[in-house]
């Protein structure tokens, strides 16, 4: 079964409630048998049709109840002709929902599509038990109930689509054939009722519709009288209801609750983990668009509307994975030929998976989420309000990208085992509960992706209920989620802003900034190979490693997350406690996104290779100064080698006559410096040689803008300029690789069930290993050491001055942190 887009960990039905006074019965007999969660609207809320389609989209399906009246009389039904004219050919509404009629639900079906309402003749059939006969070739919603069964009729009117015309002896076939009158409603179920004044009587008991997701039952499957064994209609019905949503690609989307304007993401954060031990560094992934609430004259100083509201630049949607620490997680280690799942945090031993035969990583990964899929339309995503609705999160190291393109990695000789780690350099989690921010429209969406179950996958991971939350309550996980939040002492404060916890400043016991002669003698190494022919552009990098102390119960990581930030609010910042790493990053490049359209079997999409920076300053304060500045033929050219390194990796996948590049060379502002960018956008053809999204990611990494071009050979002169001059061991006293990059350089994003995708350049970021971390002796103190990378790329125009100077540039927005 593939996976649904839901907010909750129960299915949710609305109940138009027409003030009847067996609606209880009913909503209690959904939830048992469908383990639904029910919510009562009644028919005369005050809600315009825009208001109600919008709080229908928040539903599985929905339920229009029995009641007093005739749906001849608009006040009786309500909100219930909504329903039936969503699927009408000449509304302009397409919010088709899946539906059940009961009693004049249904005869409210009925008649908005030809059907007449009249009166019985009997006068009326209350409380009344009869046998309902049904077509056992169609079967349909009666599938699997023996008929005739019993049921109970509560009703004065029936439904007229002209049975009384039909000859006795055309009548077994003719009636379950669709009238001329109601030329979409297919008779579903009969009731023949003997009456002394005029025989027998043709009562219409079940009906369907033929195009929309519309049924009707006429008699009360609640009550006590009828049969047991006919509870199955309702499971069917719920069933084929639930099979439209699939088929259609309608995702039942959320309660939207508005965000106060004083709430950032963090603030989200930490009311949901309130009541947590107090330092405790759960794992978490957090995508923030932290620049995204900045005003358009707070990023230039120009009144430029397509720069400052561009979503690139400013970042619209911020992602909260939630419960990650009980999510699936596959590891992987780049040259390894098994991939390591980790169904919770607490597990001795993981399971693992072998790659089979030539298989890589990115063919197994495709496999898993494929088994996953679901299949939406851009068009039907972009509905939902949301850029992921569920999938995988994490984050690609650099050395992961190495290992793709063929540069083999370090080896630190025979005494140090290889690269003397056992660090990851793909660690995804398959995210199924989260919160998404839309920053523009400043609402939350608290959702959940719903699996029937977690599937065997090649045979090691086991079956297990994905459901696993407190069968004691009906309240839904969303709607717990929700309350918390609007519960916490963050919602409920005021304007002014909260103020960032007061932090003591980290006790810095040593620093290893780079040596600046030894850089400008890399650059000057660089050039050569350039004036040699042997690459066009070197993006030369450093690393700075910070040794800190910190008391065991302050998270000392998610309060250095807090701080960058808001010293330097990006589009594309990080925090994720994720598979022995810890990454805090205000990254404002995006590497890669795509989305594919199921309309033109097309998957679209862009890169945005940023390479040019100037810090701003009094003298480059302005947008148009900082291109007087970048627009330079030692700038230009350092872009430009890029673009064309990015659209040679797109064509790779895309095919010929498939890449454009709409924006060439434009400067924007992202906090405090300006950096030049170009857009590069592919279309991938799915109905060609099968590649997906992630074949363009895998195709694309280590990210160009990191490497220089040509990518393969840069990339192995880099990896031995690199190198520290000492190896370093790790606590377990392995001698750890030199050169190596790990999450800087690499990436951070998600892989939507969609087939969506997001990730951003790890630049302008910290990281640490759990298996750096140390403990003094009485356990009181531990040390934890932090990595910081930044670089440039250099030209044959470089001048080993500059490079430097902008590497330490790029650098001082972490070290800000440690006041360095």
């Amino acid at each position: 079964m593939p996976a649904m887009a839901v907010d909750a960990s129960r299915p949710r039905i609305l109940f138009l409630d027409a003030y009847d006074s067996f609606a209880n019965n009913i909503t209690a007999l959904l939830a048992t048998l469908l383990g639904a969660d029910v919510h009562v609207l009644p028919i005369d809320a005050q809600l315009t049709e825009d208001a109600f389609y919008a709080e229908l989209a928040c539903y599985d399906a929905v339920v229009c109840g029995p009641g007093p009246g005739s749906p001849d009389c608009p006040a009786d039904i309500g909100l219930m002709k909504y329903v039936w004219a969503a699927g009408n050919s000449d509304s302009e509404k397409n919010n088709l929902t899946p539906a059940l009629g009961i009693c004049l639900g249904f005869q409210s079906l009925v008649a908005a599509h030809g059907g007449r309402i009249r009166r019985l003749r009997s006068g009326g059939l209350h409380g009344m038990v009869r046998p309902v006969e049904t077509n056992p070739k169609v079967g349909d919603i009666f599938a699997g109930v023996a008929a005739p069964f019993r049921a109970t009729l509560y009703h004065s009117l029936g439904a007229d689509i002209g049975q009384d015309d039909i000859d006795e002896e055309k009548w077994a076939a003719a009636r379950w054939q669709a009238p001329q009158v109601s030329p979409y409603l297919v008779p579903l179920a009969w009731v023949e009722e003997q009456t002394e004044a005029a025989g027998v009587e043709r009562l219409l008991m079940g009906v369907r519709h033929q195009v929309n997701p519309f049924w009707g039952l006429q008699y009360h499957p609640e009550s006590v009288c009828t049969e047991a064994a006919s509870h199955a209609v309702l499971a069917n019905w719920f069933r084929a209801a639930l099979q439209w949503n699939a088929e259609h690609g309608r995702v039942r989307t959320e309660p939207t609750i508005p965000l106060p304007d004083h709430i950032e993401v963090p603030d989200l954060v930490e009311a949901l983990q309130a009541g947590q031990i107090e330092g405790s560094e759960p794992e978490q992934i957090i995508l923030d668009s932290a620049s995204a609430a900045l005003r358009p004259d707070n990023l230039d100083g120009t009144p430029d509307d397509e720069i400052a509201n561009d979503e690139a630049v400013r970042g619209r949607y911020s992602i909260i994975a939630l419960d990650v620490g009980s999510a699936l997680k596959i590891e992987y280690r780049t040259g390894d030929r098994f991939a390591t799942v980790l169904l919770s945090h607490e597990e001795a031993q993981a399971p693992t998976i072998p790659l089979q035969g030539t298989q890589t990583i990115w063919q197994l990964l495709a496999e898993f989420h494929e088994q996953r899929r679901l299949s939406l339309s851009a068009s039907d995503v972009d509905r939902t309000g949301r850029p992921f609705l569920g999938g995988f999160m994490g984050y690609i190291s650099y050395e992961q990208g190495l290992g793709d393109i063929g540069v083999p990695l370090p080896d630190v000789g025979v005494d140090g085992g290889g690269r003397g780690h056992g660090r990851p350099d793909v660690c995804f989690a398959w995210v199924t509960r989260s919160i998404v921010v839309d920053h523009v429209l400043g609402v939350v969406h608290v959702q959940h992706l719903e699996e029937e179950q977690v599937r065997s996958f090649n045979g090691v991971i086991g079956t297990k209920n994905a459901n696993c939350l407190d069968g004691k309550t009906h309240v839904s996980w969303v709607d717990n989620v929700v309350a918390q939040l609007q519960k916490s002492s963050q919602w409920q404060k005021a304007k002014p802003k909260l103020a960032t916890k007061a932090t003591k400043s980290p006790q810095v016991i040593s620093t290893q900034l780079p040596d600046v002669q030894a850089y400008k003698d890399k650059v000057r190494v660089c050039q050569e190979h350039i004036a040699a022919g042997d690459s066009y552009e070197l993006c030369l990098t450093d690393e700075t490693r910070i040794t800190v102390a910190s008391s065991p119960v302050t998270s000392s990581a998610w309060n250095y997350y807090r701080t960058l930030r808001k010293k330097n609010p990006s589009p594309f910042a990080s925090y994720l406690r994720l598979g022995s790493a810890t990454l805090v990053s205000s990254s404002p490049e995006r590497f890669l996104c795509f989305s594919p359209d199921a309309a033109s079997e097309t998957t679209l999409c862009s890169m945005r290779p940023m390479k040019g920076t100037v810090r701003r300053s009094e003298e480059v304060a302005t947008l148009a100064q900082a291109e007087a500045v970048l627009h330079v033929p030692k700038e230009e050219a350092e872009n430009l080698m890029i673009v064309d390194l990015v659209r040679h990796d797109l064509h790779g996948v895309c095919g010929p006559g498939h890449v454009t590049v709409p924006r060439l060379l434009q400067v924007e502002p992202y906090g405090h410096v300006f950096q030049m960018v170009t857009v590069v956008e592919g279309e991938l053809a799915s109905s060609g040689a099968g590649y997906t999204g992630l074949d363009v990611l895998a195709a694309s990494l280590p990210p160009g803008s990191m490497t220089g071009a040509p990518k393969k050979r840069s990339c192995a002169l880099l990896q031995a300029l690199e190198r520290q001059p000492a190896s370093p061991r790790s606590t377990s006293g392995q001698r750890i690789a030199p050169g190596e990059r790990s999450l800087y350089s690499g990436v951070v994003g998600y892989l939507c069930v969609t087939g969506r995708g997001d990730w951003s350049v790890t630049i302008r970021s910290m990281f640490r290993w759990d298996d750096e971390t140390t403990m003094s002796d009485d356990k009181v103190v531990r040390q934890d050491v932090w990595h910081i990378g930044a670089g440039g790329a250099v030209t044959i125009l470089s001048t080993p001055e500059g490079e430097c100077d902008e590497m330490f540039v790029k650098l001082s927005g972490p070290l800000s942190i440690f006041d360095i």
